[in-house]
């Protein structure tokens, strides 16, 4: 990804494969947010770690919209979620919602199963 200049404004370049799904075999996938110390290294775990295109943002919503994505009826997923503990103070708020986008996922998808290790 590569950020250009244009005056006050920043211009983001991402190539297709940035802005695309990345393949996630992993089963179960660990979501370890040990180390975390700001709001959008929770967000980058969460992309990263389910392979979410980088244009989801900072938005619980749209961690929703894409997460429901892994449904399988085949075959089961199982995310792991580690490290919440380590968090600073002050990310209660953001741990609640995560944990309520993360059962409304479960509630449309219930092959996608979440649980909380630490």
């Amino acid at each position: 990804m590569e950020l250009e200049r244009k005056g006050n404004y920043s211009i983001l370049h991402a190539s297709q494969k940035e802005l695309a799904y990345r393949p996630v075999l992993d089963n179960p996938i660990c979501l370890d947010f040990t180390g975390c110390r700001y709001p959008h290294q929770m967000f980058k775990t969460i992309i990263d770690g389910l392979g979410l295109p980088i244009t989801t943002g900072e938005n619980w919503s749209a961690i929703y919209d894409f997460g429901w994505g892994y449904s399988n009826d085949d075959e089961p997923v199982t995310i792991e979620v580690r490290g919440l503990k380590d968090m600073p103070k002050g990310f209660e708020r953001d741990i609640e919602l995560m944990k309520i986008t993360f059962e409304d996922i479960h509630k449309s998808s219930p092959s996608v199963q979440f649980v909380y290790l630490s």
